[in-house]
């Protein structure tokens, strides 16, 4: 519990430091408020931890995030991503919020989590938008 909880502190560590580099995603495709940030874009853990990507989301658009590549050999999804809404805009009608995706480091190596935002529905069109993040899983150092 004590290494989730310090992965989710590095990642957002990580974050911080990293917002003035991050694009923002375009406005026609999501309608989220501004404290929400794509991320990270990189990032780096040991076999067994957890990887959070968080990204603006919208589901009363219809569109949806996806996994559509990783190495789940070096990185595997745990579950689907999460929808949140933004703290004060719960029960609004169409207002955003934030979606995770936790990655667990399986076995040392370097992968690209690609992420999709996309209608499921809309089949052979391409997605609004993709995000990708770069993970590095390391050994576990001995305890």
């Amino acid at each position: 519990m004590n290494k989730i909880i310090l992965a989710q502190l590095l990642v957002l560590l990580s974050v911080a430091s990293r917002a003035a580099d991050v694009q923002p995603m375009s406005a026609s495709t999501v309608s989220v408020p501004a404290p929400v940030v794509a991320g990270p874009a990189e990032g780096t853990i040991a076999v067994g931890d957890i990887f959070m990507i968080t990204l603006p989301c919208n589901p009363t658009t219809g569109f949806q995030w996806d996994v559509k590549s990783v190495n789940r050999k070096v990185a595997l999804p745990k579950g689907p991503v999460t929808y949140h809404p933004i703290a004060g805009t719960e029960g609004l009608m169409g207002a955003g919020g934030r979606c995770t995706l936790d990655v667990q480091g399986m076995k040392p190596g370097k992968t690209t989590v690609v992420l999709v935002y996309h209608r499921a529905w809309e089949k052979g069109k391409k997605p609004a938008e993709t995000f990708k993040s770069k993970l590095t899983v390391v050994a576990k150092k001995a305890s």
